[in-house]
């Protein structure tokens, strides 16, 4: 990953108001099961579902959307975006962050 690619995006107050309409549809629609509703979903949010399929597949999961993992992503994002760290540092550090907190004992 690029700091291009990130850039010809969407901004993270976009990303976030999709997320916000993508839970507040999946409170709404009835689902047959996940399948329908990943299928329902990202015929609603076409762009989003293709653009960042990982990040549409974290919030149609089942349960609360994990907002704080969401914000540490984002201020990488940010970071990655203004210069203040290059993708391979970002990663890195997340890659260190979250070992630490959900496998380091």
């Amino acid at each position: 990953m690029d700091k291009e690619f990130l850039k010809d995006g969407m901004t993270n107050e976009e990303i976030v108001s999709v997320i916000n309409e993508i839970i507040k549809r999946k409170k709404e629609i009835k689902f047959k099961d996940d399948n329908d509703k990943f299928e329902k979903l990202k015929d609603e949010f076409p762009k989003f579902a293709e653009r960042y399929l990982m990040l549409f597949e974290m919030v149609i999961r089942d349960g609360e959307f994990d907002w704080n993992s969401f914000n540490y992503m984002m201020k990488m994002r940010n970071m990655i975006i203004n210069d203040k760290m290059t993708a391979e540092d970002a990663s890195k550090k997340v890659g260190k962050d979250w070992y630490d907190k959900y496998v380091k004992l």
